[in-house]
């Protein structure tokens, strides 16, 4: 196996690390737009650190992060929709 072999089999590993990651990242309900484009751009400008560093990051993260501002069931009442102004326990 010839150093060209090595290399190519390396990049397509990292490339389908970041790709996982990168779905992960992107699908992730704990995280706002910004920060999906923000680690998003981390992955894939430093590959195999940014990949493995946030990979870890979303596992440690799973299950542990509610989603922010709204309650956990589906509801079709407005008043229950929490804008993030005031706590939902909270008079106006």
């Amino acid at each position: 196996m010839s150093v060209h072999d090595v290399i190519k089999d390396a990049s397509i590993i990292v490339a389908i690390l970041n790709l996982v990651v990168s779905v992960a990242v992107a699908s992730s309900s704990a995280l706002s737009g910004r920060q999906k484009i923000l680690q998003i751009l981390v992955i894939w400008a430093i590959p195999i650190v940014g990949g493995v560093l946030l990979g870890l990051f979303m596992l440690t993260q799973r299950g542990n992060v509610p989603r922010t501002g709204y309650p956990s069931e589906r509801s079709e009442d407005v008043s229950q929709i929490w804008s993030g102004l005031h706590p939902p326990d909270q008079k106006h």
